[in-house]
């Protein structure tokens, strides 16, 4: 399935008046308004923030090669206002990144701040931001050491690009809010080809009686929450919550993208708002991240990529080589174990992936399967310290245990289907690697007491006791309750697995009522790895290795969502927990790139055509320039090109950079004595389906001379037939 042809995506309308088809799931005009509640007022706004593009390592996959090499799609933040009764107020932001980190969110609350002259309106308590889980975007905005070493380290530019953009997103929505009454209303469906789970082995591990409560191993619930104008009745707003993992771009990838989440919301926005260019247009529609933390999109399955052969079920391993050269021995092995995408390529994959949860959305829009919500907006927030705490079951009180100090364990280590890892590691493992056994001890020996909590995870890194040169590991999390007339989010820092969030909607739902709609909105305010149930912890796969407070969290988290559903329900105070620390001012950005001098080569300037060439099987027309790095500019709320049409005596633009038709890919070129000067080539590719005369604009910057500098270059015209 070609991006071409994917569901609502009209990918040839020029943007000068072009209309763009629709299928027939298209969201219906309203006839008449709906009963409006004068008390809710709602505002929607969506602001780029996409990250630096090139050079720097993604955050997610763990693959020292996978660094940044030009950009797909864009990176958006998609923020909605609620003001409800007596002035009640919450914002949620969803936030293309993998996560958020609490440096990011104090940085985004100072600067809503700034902007309003305020810091009383938007606060920890009241502000939701969730990263959709995209694997494809800029590391650098965690502060623990951990996730540091996993990308190229803490990096302040990566920091500023998020805070900006979802600032700038979280004010606008503030000042649309203005006077604006809305109506909300919220259905839930199931979405059954869309995911799969890549820990099979240890969903069966939970109790027969709870597993026949579902129809299988993923989280199928799809729910949207539908906000519309309650003057006209017209669509104002967007936002679903559905488990799978943005990792349908896999480790291989270069270009930063906003994966299958963002793309979705890319094609369900161009039919919503006609004619807009990605994140441009009025009406936002947000693909949120759930419990998505065994949810993988590559639901072919699991394959050796050596023999073809499907990888061993409970290990994700396939037979090779020793690693050791002194052995000769046959060993199963992680490294060739990945997971397949539906699509002939990871690009088409995404498109699918995307275009189902957009089908399910637009089905859910055509349809009358609402519940009405009120105007009754409701908050509570903690921050929680969590090594130590004394656990009890919510529903009794019994005691079950205490959290212990954060720790990976070995099989955190092997990676998943989706991003498999490297060394001779391996998933549902309890036993220690000898070798890494040693390694381990070399960074940080664990004490027996530690041990013992975290039974029966091997540990690999003890992450929660070490703090050289600073934490590994946060030891207070955020964790928050949001009621949205009647639809309840739970904002938790953390991945969790398709049956531990199953458990936190039963218990809400017990709390708030069988009918409430509930949804986990995952990796929120802050990032703490997975969590898994109990009994998936025992298998020690890859979530249960990466459950890093020992085989009781998730029943930490159920008692904690509990107080505050009782809070909430209740109108009670809740303890608001010690603030965690920030120290990103005193990390040394060891991983930052300065710019260096650029230089064309002899003869031309930048903006010079270097090549073009047009594929009239794969209907792809290809120009490179003399270029610069993207890092120079990130151009938020601009484009790095233009794909042009011959319209009349002009040129009408048909797609910017972030239309998922156009790829723009960067590699250094080196030139003139001992290869001393470089430029960079800079590969645009657009997909055309309609026949016309084309060329290519490229909006580059330089840097030269100690300053950067801003040129266009046009490619040659080319025809499509």
């Amino acid at each position: 399935m070609k991006l071409l042809s994917v569901l609502f995506a009209a990918s040839c309308a020029a943007r000068a008046g072009a209309e763009r088809t629709q299928e027939a799931h298209a969201p219906r005009e309203p006839t008449t308004p709906r009963a409006a509640d004068a008390s809710l007022l709602v505002g929607t706004a969506t602001r780029d923030c996409t990250g630096p593009s090139t050079e720097y390592l993604f955050m997610g996959m763990a693959n020292p090669s996978q660094h940044g090499q030009g950009l797909w799609t864009r990176q958006f933040a998609r923020a909605f206002v609620f003001v409800g009764d007596g002035g009640s107020r919450a914002a949620f932001v969803s936030v293309d990144n993998a996560m958020i980190g609490h440096v990011l969110k104090s940085r985004v609350l100072a600067k809503v701040g700034d902007a309003l002259g305020d810091n009383a309106t938007y606060t920890y308590e009241n502000v939701v931001l969730s990263g959709t889980h995209t694997h494809s975007a800029a590391s650098g905005f965690l502060q623990h050491v951990i996730f540091q070493l996993a990308g190229s380290g803490y990096l302040p530019e990566t920091v500023e690009a998020l805070a900006s953009g979802v600032a700038e997103a979280l004010v606008a929505a503030h000042v649309d809010a203005t006077n604006k009454t809305a109506t909300m209303r919220v259905a839930t469906s199931q979405l059954r080809n869309a995911s799969a789970s890549r820990s099979p082995s240890a969903y069966l591990l939970n109790p027969a009686d709870e597993r026949a409560a579902y129809d299988g191993d993923v989280d199928t619930d799809f729910t949207l929450l539908r906000i519309d104008d309650a003057a006209t009745g017209d669509l104002r707003a967007v936002a679903t919550w559905f488990a799978v993992h943005p990792t349908s771009m896999n480790n291989t990838n270069g270009l930063v993208s906003s994966d299958n989440k963002g793309l979705a919301s890319v094609l369900l926005e161009r039919v919503l708002n006609p004619g807009a260019a990605p994140g441009r247009g009025a009406v936002p529609a947000a693909f949120c991240s759930a419990n998505l933390g065994d949810a993988t999109p590559n639901i072919v399955g699991a394959f050796c990529r050596d023999t073809g052969e499907p990888c061993d079920v409970d290990t994700s391993t396939c037979p090779g080589a020793s690693p050791w050269p002194w052995s000769n021995a046959t060993l199963m092995r992680n490294e060739q174990c990945s997971s397949v995408g539906p699509g002939r390529d990871m690009f088409d994959s995404c498109a699918i992936i995307a275009g189902r949860q957009v089908d399910e959305a637009a089905a859910l829009l055509a349809g009358d399967n609402f519940a009405d919500l009120s105007s009754r907006i409701r908050v509570a927030h903690a921050f929680v310290e969590m090594p130590g705490r004394a656990v009890v079951d919510w529903e009794t009180g019994a005691p079950l245990g205490k959290l212990c100090d954060a720790a990976m364990g070995q099989s955190f280590a092997a990676g998943t289907i989706d991003g498999p890892g490297q060394f001779d590691f391996s998933q549902n493992s309890t036993s220690p690697n000898p070798l890494w056994k040693l390694a381990a001890r070399v960074l940080h020996k664990s004490t027996p007491a530690q041990a013992a909590c975290q039974a029966p995870k091997t540990i690999l890194i003890p992450t929660g006791s070490m703090a050289t040169p600073h934490a590994w590991a946060p030891s207070v999390l955020p964790v928050q309750l949001l009621d949205l007339g009647g639809l309840v989010l739970a904002a938790v820092p953390t991945e969790m697995t398709a049956m531990a969030g199953r458990r936190v909607k039963r218990m809400l739902r017990a709390k708030f009522g069988d009918e409430t709609a509930v949804v986990v909105a995952g990796l929120s305010n802050e990032y703490a790895d997975y969590t898994a149930t109990f009994e998936e912890y025992q298998a020690q796969r890859y979530e249960g290795g990466s459950t890093i407070y020992g085989p009781h969290q998730l029943d930490a988290y159920l008692a904690i969502l509990a107080d505050l559903a009782d809070a909430v329900l209740g109108g009670d105070p809740v303890d608001p927990g010690p603030m965690p620390d920030d120290f990103s001012a005193d990390i040394w950005a060891w991983g930052e790139k300065k710019p260096s001098e650029e230089t064309p080569p002899d003869g031309a300037n930048f903006g010079d055509q270097l090549a073009a060439s047009w594929d009239a099987a794969a209907r792809n027309l290809t120009a490179s320039f003399v270029g610069g790095d993207l890092k120079h500019d990130l151009k938020h709320g601009g484009t790095y090109l233009e794909v042009q049409r011959a319209a009349g005596d002009g040129w009408a633009t048909v797609f910017v950079d972030g239309d998922p038709e156009t790829r723009i890919r960067l590699s250094v070129v080196k030139h003139g004595f001992l290869d001393r000067h470089h430029y960079l080539n800079a590969t645009i590719s657009a997909e055309l389906a309609a026949a016309g005369t084309y060329r290519v604009l490229y909006h580059g910057n330089a840097y030269v001379d100690g300053k950067v500098v801003a040129f266009t270059g046009t490619s040659a015209n080319a025809t499509v037939v």
